[in-house]
């Protein structure tokens, strides 16, 4: 028998027995739904993740996130949110995205002011500003911009930039605002993400994988449990 031959078996030999565990995983999780076909199925199963696990692994270790619900949450975000809109979308109910590449803090509040004189910010509702990964020389005054822009009732969350040095006099601008305001939350991107490796690709900005998304996700969602719990503009802080 010629190598070529003897490998090509052995491969062979190796997807049926790879083939029979899937079908055997399949079985003991209660078989395959009538929505879903068995090539899908298959496929994802034998898709590896990035840690190493199978995709049914995955499903399995991550059941749906629970959802944050009644409160309507607009969010006006960079390439970074672009990224996580799924992520997003599978936790927060009720939530709008306004999300673009290169977009930074004097462009978000432009949108705010046209989405606000539409009606669509109402008292009750939650504001996420994530744009501080593109920096233009008012984002300071922008940022603080939409703060005057909040009204009655509503919630501020601001999230950090991370990855440039010059991120960092707007990143201690917001992380000082829930001092001087007590409707503002800050979620703490550039903190969550320094340090920790595979999470970022090689400009150190951007998000390279899932992962990340979902840790950005996760982090704003913790931010507007946060900010729940604390006092709305215009209520009395609760002692």
């Amino acid at each position: 028998m010629k190598k070529s031959s003897f490998v090509v078996m052995i491969v062979l030999i190796f997807l049926l027995v790879c083939g029979l565990a899937v079908a055997v995983r399949v079985l003991l999780a209660g078989g395959i739904g009538d929505d879903e076909a068995l090539p899908a199925t298959i496929t994802r199963l034998f898709l590896a993740a990035e840690d190493g696990t199978t995709a049914l692994d995955a499903e399995e270790d991550a059941p749906a996130p629970a959802k944050l619900t009644d409160q309507y949450v607009m969010v006006i975000g960079d390439s970074i949110t672009v990224g996580a809109t799924k992520e997003l979308q599978a936790r927060i109910e009720n939530v709008s995205i306004d999300a673009e590449v290169g977009r930074g803090m004097d462009t978000g509040l432009a949108i705010l002011e046209r989405r606000k004189e539409a009606g669509l910010l109402k008292e009750g509702d939650i504001l996420v500003v994530s744009l501080a990964n593109n920096i233009h020389t008012d984002s300071l005054e922008a940022a603080q911009g939409f703060v005057d822009a909040v009204t009655k009732g509503q919630r501020l969350v601001f999230v950090t930039g991370h990855g440039l040095t010059n991120m960092e006099p707007l990143n201690e601008f917001l992380r000082g605002l829930p001092d001087a305001y007590d409707f503002v939350t800050v979620a703490d991107w550039d903190e969550a993400v320094d340090g920790q490796s595979g999470l970022l690709a090689g400009d150190g900005i951007h998000v390279s994988g899932n992962k990340g998304n979902v840790l950005y996700a996760e982090l704003v969602v913790g931010a507007i449990e946060e900010a729940l719990a604390g006092p709305a503009f215009g209520e009395a802080e609760a002692e």
